[in-house]
């Protein structure tokens, strides 16, 4: 198809309804709705405004999104305060926490069963630590008052036990 050299006065005689083209426009009938379409379509607008001015879609949940908004907050913080905590610590590193301090942590070791704190306890006299094993078997002894200690299966503590 040869190509053809466009220019202004052309496109001015389209606009101005002198083309074939623009006559063949000219001559389609305009589309659209119908009347009958557009009133329904305005009716049910209509009504849909009015229902909502006068109150039919009830002013009793006008609360419902802000109460929800802040029921959704809540709960995100508590599951965040949740996970977010420092999980328990882990006995040999309260014993450890313990051997760097100068003075035992007897909160810390609270978190620990006595089993393990006297396991611990055990390990540092076996390691030749007494000093620190006295430290915290004190300590013990102060967490724990009544703990009947088994020095048969601790026997290694006796070394380092105090009679009470």
């Amino acid at each position: 198809m040869p190509e053809q050299p466009s220019s202004d006065t052309e496109f001015e005689d389209y606009l101005a309804g002198k083309t074939s083209l623009s006559k063949a426009y000219q001559q389609t009938p305009e589309t659209g709705p119908s009347e009958a379409i557009d009133n329904a379509i305005l009716s049910a607008a209509r009504e849909a405004v009015s229902k909502k001015h006068s109150g039919a879609s009830g002013k009793g949940y006008n609360w419902y999104v802000p109460m929800a908004l802040a029921a959704s907050v809540f709960v995100a913080l508590g599951v965040i305060r949740i996970y977010s905590s420092d999980p328990a610590l882990d006995p040999e590193q309260i014993a450890d926490n313990i051997n760097n301090m100068g003075q035992p942590d007897i909160t810390a070791a609270g978190k620990s069963s006595p089993e393990r704190i006297l396991d611990r306890i055990s390990k540092l006299v076996d390691q030749s630590k007494t000093e620190e094993a006295k430290e915290q078997y004190l300590a013990f002894v102060e967490l724990f008052p009544n703990y009947e200690i088994d020095f048969n299966k601790y026997p290694n503590l006796k070394s380092i036990a105090q009679p009470r």
